[in-house]
């Protein structure tokens, strides 16, 4: 229950565009539960919102770990890829998203 309060708190942060708000409430969310794929793609998205690629592409890959069916990871994934200018990576992701 921690977790999702945590999660949910850092989800209306999110909404308002304070990413930096989110990072921590994500953060504590991983820490009481580090099962769901949803924490990692959050912090991801919060990490990718505020430019911090690498630790984007970690939590990316983290949430496709506990989750690789989901395409829109891979989408993400090759989005924080292709900032850092790894675009052959990122276009193996984006391949990826778009496979059935």
């Amino acid at each position: 229950l921690a977790a999702r309060n945590y999660s949910n708190r850092a989800k209306a942060r999110a909404e308002a565009g304070r990413w930096d708000r989110a990072l921590p409430d994500l953060t504590a969310a991983i820490k009481h539960d580090s099962r769901p794929a949803m924490y990692f793609r959050q912090r991801g998205a919060a990490y990718f919102n505020l430019g911090q690629w690498e630790a984007a592409v970690a939590d990316f890959t983290a949430a496709i770990e506990r989750n690789p069916k989901d395409s829109s990871l891979y989408e993400l994934r090759g989005k924080a890829l292709q900032a850092l200018g790894k675009q052959a990576e990122a276009e193996a992701d984006f391949e990826k998203a778009d496979s059935p």
